[in-house]
């Protein structure tokens, strides 16, 4: 039987004002990359309208999926 993808779900909320804690986010997602597809787990970005668009770009994977929180600020 295969192993089910573990889900992990990371809050990705902020603005400029905070950008040292979404670049740290922004690593562990893609350091994640570097395992082998069969380990990788599946990513739930969580994002509201301050996040920078240019960091979400950059988080397009397969394995990554993300969710806009409307109007919730976290």
């Amino acid at each position: 039987m295969a192993e089910k993808r573990k889900v992990i779900g990371l809050v990705f909320t902020g603005s400029e004002n905070w950008i040292g804690g979404l670049y740290y986010i922004a690593n562990i997602v893609k350091a994640i990359q570097y395992l082998p597809k069969d380990k990788q787990p599946h990513i739930v970005l969580l994002y509201n309208s301050h996040t920078p668009k240019e960091l979400l770009e950059d988080l397009k994977f397969e394995n990554v999926t993300q969710v806009f929180l409307y109007n919730i600020s976290l």
